[in-house]
């Protein structure tokens, strides 16, 4: 069975192959080749890419099975060889040093094609947690905005340390002056919002 693949960019003819003992389809080079060359246009729709990254080196990624550890466990990655070996749908932002996982964004699948998917074209990407080989992904926020807000509400809930309102403060740099597209998302976070719930 052979697979084709068509975009505007490239086109991709791709046979399965299977893993001899486990029964498990494997990515060919064609594929690795195609996630490896899309990822520069991607960047743009990740919302504040920089502020994601340090967000997540100093808090993790609060719901995460393997990447919820703070404190520098989560290392801002790029693509490499290693990285490949992901889904080829899957834009790598981070990675465990303890677990080995990924924070990814997840690409939309030849969104550009078809005229009736233009609206989801520059649509922000979906943060899911990932591992190498791994059968699947979960879903930790619908875009990058949603899961930075949600570090800084982790770190107001509960007992709040210098620390913790520095996280806020680096949530909050540049929210406000009306950059985000979304009104609702361009709001700082009041400090207290979590005890008001």
């Amino acid at each position: 069975v052979v697979f084709a693949s068509v975009n505007r960019r490239a086109v991709a003819f791709t046979a399965p192959k299977y893993a001899p003992a486990a029964g498990r389809m494997l990515a060919t080079s064609t594929q690795r080749w195609m996630s490896a060359n899309t990822g520069g246009d991607l960047a743009s729709s990740i919302s504040r890419l920089s502020t994601l990254e340090t967000l997540l080196s100093r808090a993790g990624a609060p719901g995460s099975r393997g990447c919820a550890k703070p404190d520098g466990d989560l290392v801002v990655v790029t693509q490499t060889e290693e990285t490949l070996s992901l889904h080829p749908h899957l834009y790598p932002l981070a990675k465990s040093t303890a677990t080995g996982n990924y924070v990814c964004a997840l690409k939309r699948a030849y969104a550009d094609d078809e005229p009736m998917y233009e609206s989801s074209t520059n649509a922000p990407l979906p943060i899911v947690e990932a591992e190498l080989h791994g059968p699947g992904m979960k879903l930790l926020s619908l875009n990058s905005e949603h899961l930075m807000r949600r570090i800084a509400a982790t770190a107001d809930d509960g007992g709040r340390t210098p620390d913790d309102d520095e996280t806020i403060a680096i949530y909050n740099d540049g929210l406000g002056e009306g950059k985000l597209g979304d009104a609702a998302l361009d709001t700082p976070y009041e400090c207290g919002s979590v005890e008001q719930l």
